[in-house]
C-alpha cells in the first residue's frame, strides 16, 4: 500500500523477486535473496507520478475541509486550482447596531412629547466602546429581549463607566449655569451622560417597583446634569443635541416634581423662559411646575399655621389662595388638543383643586375662599383621564409612564368600586412594562380598601 503524498518517513520496499515469491526482502542492492538465488534484483521506481496525486494547498488563507484546492501534477503551474467556497452565510446583526435598533422600536411606543423622533440620529456618535451610553443601551435592549440577567449585567457595567466617565472630566467640561455648550468632546460627553442617566432611571422604572433608583438617577443625574449645563444650552430646542434631549425629557421631570410634590428647577423664571410657551404642551409643563411648587410652600404653610392665627399667616394665605387662582384661571385657558395636553391639563386641574380642598377646615377657619372644584367637575375630569389614558395604551403614542400622574390623581378621587376597577386595570396595563405602577397601585389600593369599609360602615348605619 502506497504510504500517504505527505508521509515523511522513510521510504521501505521489497525488490520485484521479493514481491513474487512473498518472500522477505532486505532492501539491499541487490538483495540477500536475489544474491543466494542468482537473480537479477530490481526496485521498482518511485516516482510522484505512481504515487498518485498530490494534494497541495493554497498558502495565505485559512481553509476548511470544503475550501481545499486539488491539482494534477500535469497541470501547469499557471493554472489556478478549482476552489471549492460554501454559499455565503447572512452576516450577523452587530450588537450595537441591533442594540440601537431595540432602542429605536421602544422608544417608538414611548414617547415623551408626542411628537415625531428628532433625537435617533444624536446617539449613535456617542457609542463609542468606552462610552456608558453603551451598556446602557444594552441593558434596555436585554429588557426587551427579555434577558434580565444580562441586561442587570449591562446595567452595572453602564454605572462604573458612567462613574469613571463623570471622575475623568475635566472641570471645565460642566460649565457654570447658563454657559453655553460648545461644539466639542466635551459637549459630547455632557449629550452622553444626560442621556445614560435618563436610560439607567428607565431601567429602573422597569425593573424596580420602589422608584427608588429612578430619582437617584432623574433627581441627582439627569436633572443636576441639566442645572450644571444651565437654560441656555437648552434652548436650541432642535439646533442642539442637548435641546433635543431637553425637549424628551422635561414633561417627565414636570410629572415627577407633582407625584413627589417637590420643587423642580423648572420652575424657575430662567428656566420657565425656555420653556416658553410656544406649543400648548409649553403651556401645561409650566402650569404643572408652578402647581407642585405651589403645593410645597402650602403645605408648609398649613403644617405651621397659629390657633389663633396671626395678621401674616392671613396675608400670607389670601398670597396663596390667589396664587392658586392665577393658576386655575391658567390651566382653563389652555388649548388642550393633544392627548397628552388633555391628560396634563385634566389631571393638574384636579391636582390643584386636592391643593386646598385637603385642607379645607383650616382654610375656612382663615375665612378665605380658595379656588376647589366641585364634585362634578372632579369627576368630569377623572372620566377625561381614564378615555384618554385607555386610548394612549390602546395606540401606543405615549409612554405609559407619562399616565402614572394623570392615574394617579384619578385613582385618589375614585369613589365607587366601578371607577376603582377602571383605573386598577389601567395602572396593570402600564405596570406590565414598568413595575414601578406596582406601587402606585399598591398606594391606591390601601386607600380603596379604607375608603370602601368607611361606606360599608356608613351603608350599614343608614339601613
Amino acid at each position: 500500500m502506497l504510504a500517504g503524498p505527505f508521509d515523511l518517513r522513510t521510504r521501505r520496499s521489497r525488490c520485484t523477486q521479493c514481491v513474487k515469491s512473498h518472500s522477505k526482502c532486505s532492501g539491499s542492492t541487490p538483495c540477500t535473496s536475489c544474491l543466494k538465488r542468482k537473480l537479477t534484483c530490481v526496485f521498482p521506481s518511485q516516482t510522484t507520478a505512481k504515487r498518485g496525486k498530490a494534494i497541495t494547498l493554497d498558502q495565505g488563507k485559512h481553509f476548511t475541509q470544503i475550501t481545499f484546492a486539488v491539482s494534477s501534477s500535469s497541470s501547469s503551474s499557471s493554472t489556478s486550482p478549482v476552489v471549492f467556497t460554501p454559499s455565503p452565510s447572512p452576516a450577523l446583526p452587530d450588537p450595537t447596531a441591533h442594540a440601537l435598533s431595540l432602542f429605536t422600536a421602544f422608544i417608538a411606543r414611548n414617547s415623551f412629547t408626542g411628537q415625531p423622533m428628532t433625537y435617533l440620529a444624536d446617539l449613535p456618535p456617542l457609542l463609542s466602546p468606552s462610552s456608558p451610553l453603551l451598556p446602557a443601551l444594552h441593558a434596555l435592549a436585554n429588557l426587551q429581549l427579555r434577558r434580565p440577567r444580562p441586561a442587570l449585567e449591562a446595567y452595572g457595567t453602564a454605572i462604573v463607566s458612567l462613574r469613571h466617565t463623570l471622575a475623568s472630566a475635566p472641570a471645565a467640561s460642566v460649565p457654570a449655569s447658563g454657559a453655553s455648550t460648545p461644539t466639542s468632546a466635551a459637549d459630547a460627553m455632557r449629550t452622553t451622560v444626560l442621556w445614560t442617566t435618563f436610560l439607567l432611571g428607565l431601567f429602573e422604572l422597569m425593573t424596580d417597583a420602589s422608584g427608588a433608583g429612578w430619582v437617584q438617577h432623574m433627581v441627582h443625574g439627569t436633572a443636576r446634569a441639566l442645572v450644571a449645563l444651565g437654560p441656555a444650552a437648552c434652548s436650541a430646542r432642535g439646533s442642539s443635541a442637548v435641546g433635543r434631549f431637553f425637549l424628551q425629557v422635561r414633561a417627565f421631570e414636570a410629572c415627577r416634581a407633582v407625584i413627589f410634590n417637590e420643587v423642580s428647577f423648572l420652575g424657575e423664571d430662567s428656566w420657565r423662559a425656555v420653556v416658553g410657551g410656544q406649543t400648548e404642551e409649553d403651556a401645561a409643563l409650566d402650569v404643572i411646575v408652578r402647581c407642585s411648587g405651589l403645593r410645597v410652600r402650602t403645605s408648609d404653610f398649613i403644617k405651621n399655621l397659629t390657633d389663633p392665627p396671626s395678621p401674616s399667616e392671613t396675608l400670607t394665605a389670601l398670597t396663596l389662595a390667589e396664587e392658586g387662582a392665577t393658576l386655575r384661571a391658567a390651566l382653563e385657558a389652555a388649548p388642550s388638543r393633544s392627548l397628552l395636553t388633555r391628560l396634563l391639563v385634566a389631571a393638574t386641574s384636579i391636582y390643584l383643586s386636592g391643593n386646598y380642598d385637603y385642607d379645607l377646615p383650616a382654610w375656612r377657619g382663615l375665612g378665605v375662599a380658595v379656588p376647589t372644584l366641585p364634585a362634578p367637575t372632579v369627576k368630569t375630569y377623572c372620566e377625561t383621564i381614564v378615555a384618554c389614558a385607555r386610548e394612549a395604551l390602546k395606540e401606543r403614542s405615549l409612554s405609559p409612564l407619562l399616565l402614572l400622574y394623570p392615574l394617579r390623581v384619578a385613582g385618589a378621587r375614585a369613589w365607587t368600586v366601578e371607577e376603582q376597577v377602571l383605573v386598577d386595570g389601567l395602572l396593570t396595563e402600564v405596570g406590565r412594562e414598568f413595575v414601578v405602577a406596582e406601587a402606585f397601585l399598591g398606594e391606591l389600593r390601601e386607600i380603596w380598601l379604607v375608603r370602601n369599609e368607611m361606606a360599608a360602615l356608613v351603608g350599614a348605619g343608614v339601613a
